[in-house]
């Protein structure tokens, strides 16, 4: 196994880095296609793509502060397993309402994944536990004289997902189609 070159005492700050590498280009990637997707298959107008933009909004701030207190009582590895248990729950449903239609058409496959409305929601709302969970355990873990470096790491790895999801997720959509990004996105989820 490879060592890391930063004394025992400071690698524990890693492990809830880990997951970030992973997460943060699937987040760029769909903030970049969903909209383009979503309008070709869906036909939403302006208003109901700004009114799903602010009840996902809602969603997410009432999110982090109920995540964040829970995190606080429950603590953070508690809280940070359900907010992984809930994306990749998450994404087993997406990955399933594709496979269930065994169709390549996007509005086909949007209304497969739509059906579980409910379930995508409250699973949204749960994968959202990760974040505040994560990046308390970050600061916690942080030990003096190293909390810039930790948190310099931490948003290094934010912006290189913003760099490299879009790209990454364009080139697989491009030569595998919808099915290699689903299974993109099963795998990132696993």
């Amino acid at each position: 196994a490879l060592a890391l070159p930063i004394p025992s005492p400071h690698r524990r700050p890693l492990v809830p880095l880990l997951p970030r590498p992973l997460v943060f280009p699937l987040v760029p990637a769909l903030v970049t296609f969903l909209p383009r997707v979503t309008n070709d298959a869906l036909q939403l107008s302006g208003g109901a793509t700004a009114a799903g933009i602010l009840v996902s909004g809602v969603l997410f701030v009432a999110a982090q502060l109920v995540w964040g207190w829970l995190a606080d009582r429950r603590g953070r590895e508690n809280i940070m397993l359900v907010g992984a248990v809930g994306f990749a729950a998450l994404m087993g449903v997406i990955v399933y309402a594709f496979f269930a239609t065994s169709s390549t058409d996007p509005t086909v496959v949007f209304d497969s994944v739509l059906s579980h409305r409910f379930t995508l929601v409250f699973l949204l709302f749960v994968t959202f536990a990760f974040a505040p969970a994560g990046l308390a355990a970050i600061a916690d873990e942080a030990k003096e004289g190293v909390e810039g470096s930790v948190m310099s790491v931490y948003s290094l790895t934010i912006t290189f997902g913003f760099i490299f999801g879009p790209p990454v997720v364009g080139f697989i959509s491009e030569h595998a189609g919808g099915r290699g990004m689903v299974l993109f996105f099963a795998v990132m989820a696993g």
